[in-house]
């Protein structure tokens, strides 16, 4: 496993290793004293994750570009979130796009997300893609909870 210090950006890291895996781990702090509204609408993404923290577990959600696939509730302290998977539509074919990922929220809207990604993925049938990328996603699943359940926030 490769590591690059704090602040490394992704274009100057070298992904060489074939089927490898990246996990990355994102804070998110919403500034005091703005209001829930306002940062909602500062942080479009966050809508996207929201709806998560509501489905069933094996529940999906789909648009015309995304799918996300809920796989269980995780919490970190007073953090409650999920764990889920993340990769394109069936209309939406046209790249390679799968992770794993947890996002994890708290009262007062401070966010985590981690999330881990096949990387320079050997493809020998391009018909199959996501096979080859969930072969490797579930090869470092142990470590990708691993890494999640020794974070305390």
């Amino acid at each position: 496993m490769l590591r690059y210090p704090y602040g490394t950006d992704r274009l100057d890291r070298k992904y060489d290793k074939k089927n490898s895996y990246y996990i990355s781990v994102q804070y998110t702090k919403k500034p005091q004293g703005t209001a829930i509204d306002e940062y909602k609408k500062n942080q479009p993404w966050l809508e996207g994750y929201l709806p998560l923290l509501t489905m069933k577990d094996g529940e999906t959600k789909s648009d015309l570009r995304s799918k996300l696939i809920r796989i269980k509730q995780t919490n970190i302290g007073n953090y409650k979130g999920v764990e889920y998977i993340s990769t394109l539509s069936e209309t939406a074919q046209t790249e390679w796009v799968y992770s794993r990922e947890v996002f994890l929220i708290n009262d007062n809207y401070d966010t985590v997300r981690i999330q881990g990604s096949p990387n320079n993925v050997e493809v020998v049938n391009k018909s199959e893609w996501k096979t080859a990328y969930q072969q490797i996603d579930e090869a470092n699943l142990p470590i990708f909870r691993d890494l999640v359940n020794s974070i305390s926030l």
